[in-house]
């Protein structure tokens, strides 16, 4: 049975909209340039630390603590991890790496085009000072934020998701959640919204989703178009 129209579109930011894992290995790879042909790596080993924070805190299994302090912390972690060491203002300094990050291609033409059309929220785990920080770098516009600072949750918290629908004040069913990342679409779509995989060839099997494509452009060409999503039909764009 198809779904009702897409009234509002949710969105992931870190990861799904902006290059949070090349942001990290710039900053490394510049503080670090011994270590410039791994920056990629340890990028990968600093991002996996600070998830496994994020999802010990949803999870309830540990208290809230802000983004920006296990930023910090996983950084720390890792330095010592692999025998780095850099002074404690400079691992403070790049620790906030996450107040300027760059899209990926084509997302602002894509996204400007979708809130054109439909109400759309930036639903994050980043706290409320980067969020500000990083929509204006970008220069975005958003019918809400929803910060994980705002809500003392980290997603795939069903609070996170619940708060998103309060502030449209829609049905979850006629809400399209967009990520780049599995385990947020399974806690969205826990909660009943739809869902749409950015898949970039990471391999992941996104037949479980009610969209799936290779970049938002494609994505908001679906939306724009009128398409519907269903249950019963999954789509890839």
């Amino acid at each position: 049975m198809a779904h009702e129209p897409v009234t509002a579109v949710v969105f992931d930011v870190l990861g799904t909209l902006l290059d949070e894992t090349g942001a990290r290995a710039a900053v490394l790879r510049a503080a670090l340039p011994e270590m410039a042909d791994r920056a990629g790596e340890l990028a990968t080993d600093w991002r996996d630390r600070v998830d496994g924070a994020m999802a010990a805190i949803a999870a309830r299994e540990r208290p809230f603590r802000l983004n920006g302090e296990l930023e910090r912390a996983a950084l720390t972690e890792l330095l010592a991890a692999h025998a780095l060491r850099l002074p404690g203002p400079q691992v403070a300094e790049l620790a906030r790496f996450g107040h300027r990050i760059e899209p990926f291609p084509g997302v602002p033409e894509a996204l400007a085009g979708l809130r054109a059309e439909l109400p759309v929220v930036a639903l994050t785990n980043a706290g409320l000072g980067q969020a500000a920080a990083v929509f204006e770098h970008v220069g975005w516009e958003w019918t809400a934020v929803v910060s994980a600072e705002s809500v003392a949750a980290y997603k795939p918290d069903p609070r996170m998701y619940r708060r998103a629908l309060e502030v449209l004040g829609l049905p979850a069913e006629q809400v399209l959640m967009v990520a780049a990342r599995p385990w947020d679409l399974d806690g969205a779509a826990r909660q009943g919204l739809r869902t749409a995989f950015l898949d970039r060839g990471t391999g992941v099997d996104g037949t479980r989703y009610d969209l799936v494509a290779p970049d938002l452009g494609a994505l908001a060409g679906t939306l724009l178009s009128g398409q519907p999503t269903s249950s019963s039909r999954r789509s890839r764009t």
